[in-house]
């Protein structure tokens, strides 16, 4: 039986007790889906998203990361690596994820004019940014449902979410910032279903999620720390103040190590990746991590949240609401939803000093 929160709806509940709650779960999947797919651009934007597709190219056909074919002059975003060779500066993620629909693309390239295989193998891959974030629309759905309870208003959280935030324009684009926003909350998901149901296969699915996020960009181990937190803080509630960790200690540990392995592991692929690449596992495509931290603080935040060319509040009016919203999760003393902001906040404290623009607002997005 799943174990129940008096404050909380369980999630095993909503997810398995009743058919009538799946249905409007497929019906916010296809909204959301049909809107992205009709706005979808079926090409690629910029360099970057050409980047991720040669990888991925490069991968399937030639197995090797290197950049083995660069016939567009547009694809300029390229390091020469320690071989010699071109190689990506993003993670490995997003390439990966892409290789099924690159599969897609290739097969289906076989029903029309040779002048038009290019375009339609570049076609399906980029559908990977509108699927990866109707899920996310899903599972922003589910998650307010457990929260409020309300059907009304979780649609409403979700509409907001997918319509008027950076989702819906970085669903038509092939960055990895839609794949990214997806995992998070993914990862999430699961933390807060382990809460309500306590079965270790759902802290192991969010320490999968959470891993790969980090896969495809490296800046997003910053809710790592975050979400361990919030799972101690699980635990310390549930098993009692000191005399319940002395008591529990294995539980403890089991808890900490579904969750943790499938991050490490994932974080030494990375790792490695970059070793492979740059010759240092510490050393990915933008630079050191010891030399994150490029621009002021004071300044970035003031770009990203308020310049007229980038400003989270001009261009995702919602997220205005985040101010008063933290304000009334910390005053409310709710653990839990409270995670929320408390993310955005460290991710907004981080990301002006690493780079100045709206990609890197991954907080915003996701939460």
């Amino acid at each position: 039986m799943p174990h129940h929160n008096p404050e909380y709806v369980g999630l095993e509940d909503i997810l398995y007790m009743s058919d009538a709650l799946q249905r409007p779960r497929l019906w916010v999947l296809v909204f959301f889906l049909s809107i992205y797919l009709l706005t979808f651009g079926g090409h690629f934007y910029s360099p970057d998203e050409d980047v991720i597709f040669h990888v991925t190219h490069s991968v399937v056909e030639h197995r090797s990361f290197s950049l083995l074919t660069l016939a567009e002059p547009r694809v300029l975003q390229f390091q020469m690596g320690i071989d010699g060779k071109r190689y990506s500066r993003y993670g490995w993620g997003a390439s990966a994820v892409a290789i099924p629909f690159y599969l897609v693309g290739k097969w289906s390239t076989q029903f029309v004019q040779l002048q038009l295989q290019g375009f339609v193998a570049r076609l399906v891959t980029a559908l990977v940014s509108p699927i990866v974030s109707a899920i996310s629309c899903v599972v922003v759905y589910s998650l307010a449902i457990a929260f409020f309870r309300k059907h009304k208003q979780a649609f409403l959280i979700t509409v907001l979410f997918g319509l008027f935030t950076l989702t819906w324009p970085y669903a038509k684009m092939n960055f990895s910032e839609s794949l990214l926003t997806m995992e998070l909350v993914l990862a999430f998901y699961q933390l807060f279903r382990y809460t309500q149901d306590g079965r270790a296969s759902q802290l192991v699915l969010s320490g999968f999620f959470y891993g790969l996020a980090v896969a495809t960009k490296m800046a997003s181990i910053l809710f790592v720390p975050l979400a361990g937190l919030y799972l101690l803080a699980h635990l310390y509630e549930q098993n009692g103040r000191l005399a319940g960790i002395r008591k529990h200690v294995k539980h403890y540990i089991s808890a900490l190590l579904c969750w943790g392995i499938p991050i490490a592991l994932l974080i030494v692929t990375v790792l490695l990746y970059n070793a492979f690449r740059r010759g240092s596992p510490f050393e990915s495509g933008y630079g050191s991590a010891a030399g994150l931290m490029r621009y002021p603080l004071l300044e970035g935040l003031y770009g990203l949240l308020f310049s007229s060319g980038r400003s989270l509040f001009l261009y995702a009016v919602p997220t205005a609401l985040f101010i008063p919203a933290i304000m009334a999760f910390t005053r409310s003393g709710a653990r839990r939803p409270s995670f929320s902001p408390w993310s955005s906040s460290l991710t907004l404290s981080f990301s002006p000093s690493t780079s100045f623009g709206m990609e890197q607002a991954v907080g915003d997005r996701a939460f």
